[in-house]
Formats: C-alpha cells, sequence, structure tokens
C-alpha cells in the first residue's frame, strides 16, 4: 500500500486503515515494514518536479514524504501549457433576448474558457503526433469525465483518435440508447419522445422536416380518451358531434399516427408516403416480433432484418465504429444475463437496461487512440506523455447538506456523527472534527496530483484555463510557484506554432527541476484555425476577419426560415469575441445569404433532407460539411460551402476541396446525382 495514493475518500476510504494493518503486520506479527522510494518509471525531470511539489505540500500540512530517486536516465520535461483566456461576461445576460432554446445554447462564459483549453490542448498533442509520438503514448488526465468529453470532441475536430478508456455503462453509448429508445417505444406506444429518438437515430434516418409532419398529423388527428386502447387501427378515429365536456378529444400518439398514415396523407403532406408505410410497417414487424418471443430472439431478428449495426456503424466517425459494433452486440448478449433469458418481458427488460450497471467491453478500446482517462481510472498506469486537464480551479466553496463523520480506526463507535446544513456555519461542537476533515480533503487533493504526475514516464504537461481567483494549492499554481522560484528555469517563446521543444539547456539540466512554459497570445481558436494548423497552413488565429466568418457559419447554422438573425446577435458577439460593429458584419452577411440564390436550400418546401456541419470520413480523413441538403424536384443532393470569398471558385485549393466533399457524397450516394456549390456572402450561389 501506498497513503501517498489514497484518493477514494468519496467512497469513505480511509488511510487510517493502512496505518493500522501496517501496525499489526509489525507489532501483532513481528513483521518487518520495508518502504520503496525508487522508481523506474519516471525521468529524471519528473521525478525533480514531483519532489518539489510534494516538499512544499509537506510544508503546509503534517505529510510524511521521503524524497524519490529514479532509475531512468531519460532527462524529461515537464511543460506549462498558457492558460486559455476566460471570455468577457455576455452583454445578453443583463438584457432581455429572446433566445431560441431549442436551437441556440445558453451562453456560458466557463463553457467557452473549457472548450477553448481543450482546443488548445488538442493542437499540442496533435503537434507532437506530427513529431512522431505515437497516440497510445498520450495519455490526458482530468478530474472530471465531462473534461474528458470537450477533449474527444477537440481530438476528433483534428481527426485524431481517442478514447475514453475507462468502462462505461453501456447503456451512456449513444447507440445503445437509439436501440433502448426503439424497444421503449414498441413496449410503450404512447412514448413519443423515445420514438422520435428511434426515428431520428441511424435505425429509421428520418429528417427534422418528416418528424415535424409526423407530429402536425398526430395534431390533427384527435382520439378520445374514451376510446379503447389501441395500437393498431384499421379506421380513422371519428369523434361524435354530441361529445360532451367531460369527453373532449386528445392528440393520437405519434406512434397510432405512423401505424395509420395511409389515413393521414392529406395532413402529412411534407412526409413521403412510401416511407411512412416502409417505416410503419417496420414497426408493426417488430412490435409483433416482441410480443410473441423472448427480447433476445426478438432483438436478434431486428438486428439482421434492420442491418442495425451495419447501420450504426456507418453513421459513426471511424475510429468509434469499432466501439458502436461491439456496443450493439453487448446489448443482445444482455438480453440473456436478466433471468438467463428466460420469464422475461420486453418492458422488464427496458427497465432492467435502464437500471442495470452493465459496463461497455473493454475489446471496444482501441490500440491506436490518445486514452482520455480520470485521474483515479488512471492508478497504475503509465504513459510516455501524461496531459493534465482543468488544472487551475478556484477554491472549492463549504459543502451544504453533507454528513461529517469522524470515526477513528480503533473505536467501535464514531466520535461524531452530524448531519450538517452548510459547513460554512458548522456548531462549535463539530468545529475540531471539521477542521480535521478539511485537512484530508486538502491531502486527497496533493495525493491526486502525486498520481498524475508520476502516470509520466518522460513527459509532462499542465494546461488550465483562466478563473476568476484561483485556489494557490491547485495543481497550476503548484507548478507555478516553483517555476517562479527556480531562477534558472528556461522560458521559450512560441512564434505561433506548438513545436516540441528543444532539450533543456545545460543550466536547466543541472538545476533542481525544469520547467517550460509556453506563453500563447490568443483569444480564441476558430475551427478554421485548427484545421489549418493541422494541415500546416498559415494563418492568423486572431484574425478578425476569420471570427467574423465564423460568427457567420454559426449563424447559418442555427438559421431558420422565419427567424430573424438580428436576435442572435448579442450570443454570436459574445461567443466569437466580436464589437457590436463586428457582429453586425456577420449579421449582414448572413441574411444576405439566406435571402440570395441559395434561399431555396432552408426551403423546407423545396428539400427533402438537410443537416448542417455533416460529418463524413473518406480514405482515414475526417471531413465536415458545411451544409448538405436533398433537393426534392430532382432527388439531387447538394454539397454547400460557405465562403466570405466573392469568387471562391477561382482558388484551386478551395475548388480542390468541394471537390472532394462531393466525391464523399457521390460514394455515399452512388446511385443518385450529386452537386456542390460555394455560397458566398454576397448571396451568390456558384455551382462547380
Amino acid at each position: 500500500g501506498d497513503a501517498k495514493q489514497s484518493i477514494y475518500r468519496f467512497r469513505r476510504a480511509e488511510p487510517q486503515v493502512f496505518a493500522a494493518a501496517t501496525r499489526f503486520v509489525c507489532e501483532g506479527l513481528g513483521g518487518t515494514l520495508l518502504s520503496c522510494d525508487h522508481t523506474r518509471r519516471n525521468a529524471t525531470g519528473i521525478v525533480n518536479v514531483v519532489n518539489a511539489v510534494m516538499a512544499q505540500a509537506a510544508t503546509e500540512q503534517p505529510y510524511d514524504f521521503r524524497e524519490h530517486t529514479t532509475e531512468s536516465d531519460k532527462t524529461g520535461r515537464v511543460i506549462q501549457l498558457p492558460l486559455s483566456p476566460h471570455p468577457e461576461k455576455s452583454l445578453a445576460e443583463d438584457s432581455l433576448v429572446w433566445r431560441d432554446t431549442l436551437n441556440q445554447p445558453r451562453d456560458e462564459p466557463e463553457e467557452h474558457a473549457v472548450d477553448t483549453e481543450c482546443q488548445m490542448a488538442a493542437r499540442w498533442v496533435a503537434k507532437q503526433i506530427e513529431a512522431g509520438l505515437k497516440p497510445q503514448e498520450i495519455m490526458v488526465l482530468a478530474r472530471q469525465r465531462n473534461r474528458l468529453a470537450r477533449m474527444r470532441d477537440a481530438l476528433r475536430s483534428l481527426g485524431i483518435e481517442s478514447q475514453i478508456a475507462e468502462k462505461t455503462a453501456l447503456i451512456e453509448q449513444p447507440e445503445v440508447q437509439d436501440v433502448v429508445a426503439l424497444l421503449d417505444a414498441l413496449v410503450s406506444p404512447s412514448n413519443d419522445l423515445a420514438l422520435a429518438r428511434a426515428l431520428k437515430s441511424p435505425l429509421l434516418g428520418w429528417s427534422d422536416a418528416q418528424l415535424m409532419a409526423l407530429v402536425i398529423a398526430a395534431k390533427a388527428t384527435p382520439l378520445s380518451v374514451h376510446a379503447a386502447p389501441s395500437t393498431v387501427r384499421t379506421e380513422p378515429v371519428e369523434v361524435p358531434a354530441h361529445t360532451s365536456s367531460s369527453q373532449k378529444t386528445t392528440s393520437q400518439s405519434w406512434f397510432d399516427t405512423l401505424l395509420n398514415s395511409e389515413h393521414s396523407t392529406q395532413v402529412i403532406q411534407r412526409l413521403d408516403a412510401d416511407f411512412a408505410s416502409k417505416t410503419a410497417l417496420q414497426l408493426k414487424r417488430a412490435q409483433h416480433l416482441f410480443q410473441t418471443l423472448p427480447p433476445h430472439d426478438a432483438l436478434s431478428i431486428v438486428y439482421d432484418e434492420w442491418q442495425v449495426i451495419e447501420r450504426c456503424m456507418s453513421a459513426a466517425p471511424a475510429p468509434l465504429r469499432n466501439r458502436v459494433g461491439l456496443s450493439l452486440q453487448a446489448l443482445l448478449q444482455a438480453a440473456l444475463q436478466a433471468s438467463g433469458g428466460r420469464f422475461l418481458t420486453p418492458h422488464a427488460w427496458v427497465r432492467q437496461l435502464k437500471s442495470a450497471a452493465l459496463k461497455t467491453p473493454q475489446t471496444a478500446a482501441s490500440e491506436q487512440a490518445v486514452r482520455l482517462m480520470t485521474v483515479h481510472g488512471a492508478k497504475g498506469l503509465e504513459a510516455h506523455t501524461v496531459l493534465l486537464l482543468d488544472s487551475n480551479t478556484a477554491a472549492k466553496r463549504a459543502k451544504s447538506l453533507d454528513v461529517l463523520v469522524d470515526w477513528p480506526g480503533e473505536s467501535k463507535v464514531p466520535h461524531i456523527f452530524a448531519f450538517l446544513r452548510s459547513e460554512a456555519s458548522a456548531p462549535e461542537c463539530v468545529a475540531a472534527a471539521l477542521a480535521h476533515e478539511t485537512q484530508q480533503r486538502a491531502r486527497e487533493e496533493i495525493n491526486a496530483l502525486y498520481v498524475a504526475m508520476t502516470r509520466a514516464r518522460e513527459q509532462l504537461v499542465i494546461s488550465g484555463h483562466e478563473v476568476s481567483k484561483s485556489d494557490p494549492t491547485c495543481p497550476w499554481m503548484r507548478i507555478e510557484a516553483l517555476r517562479e522560484l527556480d531562477a534558472e528555469a528556461v522560458e521559450e517563446a512560441w512564434h505561433g506554432d506548438f513545436a516540441a521543444p528543444a532539450a533543456a539547456t545545460t543550466n536547466a539540466a543541472q538545476s533542481r527541476f525544469y520547467i517550460q512554459k509556453l506563453p500563447l497570445p490568443v483569444i480564441n481558436i476558430a475551427q478554421s484555425a485548427i484545421k489549418s494548423i493541422v494541415s500546416n497552413e498559415s494563418i492568423n488565429i486572431d484574425d478578425t476577419a476569420a471570427r467574423i466568418g465564423q460568427a457567420m457559419h454559426r449563424l447559418l447554422e442555427l438559421y431558420r426560415p422565419g427567424l430573424d438573425l438580428s436576435r442572435l446577435a448579442l450570443s454570436v458577439a459574445a461567443s466569437f469575441q466580436l464589437s457590436p460593429v463586428q457582429s453586425a458584419q456577420a449579421v449582414q452577411a448572413a441574411q444576405v445569404i439566406t435571402q440570395g440564390e441559395a434561399a431555396w436550400v432552408w426551403d423546407v418546401e423545396k428539400i427533402d433532407w438537410q443537416s448542417n456541419e455533416v460529418e463524413l470520413v473518406t480514405q482515414g480523413q475526417l471531413l465536415r460539411l458545411d451544409r448538405l441538403v436533398k433537393q426534392t424536384a430532382s432527388q439531387t443532393w447538394w454539397v454547400l460551402d460557405y465562403k466570405s470569398n466573392a469568387a471562391p471558385q477561382r482558388v484551386a485549393e478551395l475548388a480542390n476541396q468541394l471537390k472532394q466533399y462531393q466525391e464523399a457524397v457521390q460514394a455515399a450516394n452512388p446511385q443518385q446525382a450529386v452537386k456542390a456549390a460555394f455560397i458566398t456572402a454576397q448571396g451568390k450561389l456558384i455551382e462547380i
């Protein structure tokens, strides 16, 4: 055991148990206590920093730490990435501005800072991989799992494969949730939201327009609340004229409406009748299977007839396809784990799936991906390079509605067991116990930092974002303090690139520890800038024109016919750090586009299918299309790319990129026509 690695107090783990076991072995059994402070894992530079951090922590509280030594002959290095800036408070927060909550997320400055930090860290990772470091040799750590999801998205935008390596609940996987939503809709036909998810999923592939048409049809088809429940009806429901107020009608469920779509074709104007009938037949067939067969057998047939695994894997990005397939197979096997698959109803199985702690198979993990883990999950593991996210944190607030327990290991009963409404106003009788508890929490924070730092063999990278007031004991501030104390630490200027720094100078190598800080003059990182850096293009990240262009893209992504884009000006200005004048320019450009020659690409009467920021993978490369639509009249796919350039077709690089998008869509739809066009800020639709 190692008391320095005790980081599970949230599970009521106590280091005092290890101390008691030590005394029992030594005193009770006559054993010998052996300690080892020598490692074969960590490079010299990392061990030196670990020693410095832990020695400083030992001066703040009772902490038994002895300096470590290492067998490694590697120099190693510790790097501080620049803190990502904290955006200023949005003006929209102080004014009553209407926000379309279905299409426009709440503008949270803290979230922008986290995203920017992950983008900066992902760029650094990209440069390391470009320099020859294998992705599987990089481990990204964070205290919170949600930070790992943000980092995964940032890496994915750069085409870098990554995975959250810890076991994840099976029900948390999106493809599993899609199948469970289908089962939920089949066994509970009144669950409209479950059906909506199943229809929109790769299982059935409905568009927003088709789903809205179904909703309109359901609202227009009344059903008496006193009618006998029926999932499948052969005749439309008629409401007698003499219906009393106590027999008021309500809308049909979406499931019933779809299964009776042949009687609602005059209402479902924008829904392809043949498409609706095909979906209705699929659902009827699946419902019959689950009513007559055990869940495993029924689902197995649905998997085969619907090509469930193939559809979901093809809809997923290339790095995730292996995991998607294995997760769906694990879901099928789960039907045999509940009561051995016998005497199991579909409804009971759906409830069991939602409540059971089934885990995603570890075989779904890729051996060629960057590992994303919590500090707790990484305990006992190691990697060539470890990147610690979210290291600059604010001071923690006093807990409220908590339980305080003071129970020494040698005592049969606790000395104190108290329910506290707020630790900030705790009574005097628990002050000593609360002080001890606070001290133990601080020690565990140090333990967590020790665990994180000692995972790295040769390279430790510290990342963070600005907060209103940093906790002086957080990892970033501890490393920063050591850096300032070390007069011989070397700073290397950053000239627009995260190039791999040169090895430490002689003076730095002779110093007690060596920490390199990479200064970065950046306010916001646009997606276009990230793509350009990965492809070694030269671009000014802080370019105002680039941010205005990104704001225009965001507005076009949020645009719906009838929406006044000027209402989104304040939110966009805050998101992209734009002045009112710059924000107005972005709004004006978006308005010109939506009212120009390309206005039809947003008209639901003229398109059958539409989507923004469409991701395609071709030849191992991730492509992102600004907009993809299918024209109703010609049944032609249109690949659309927004450009502020008045004549983008004359730029060979832009034209070739759009042709690549077109070829990728054509490969996915070999039997249909595919066209590609630029949409310019001057309102022109330029086909190539």
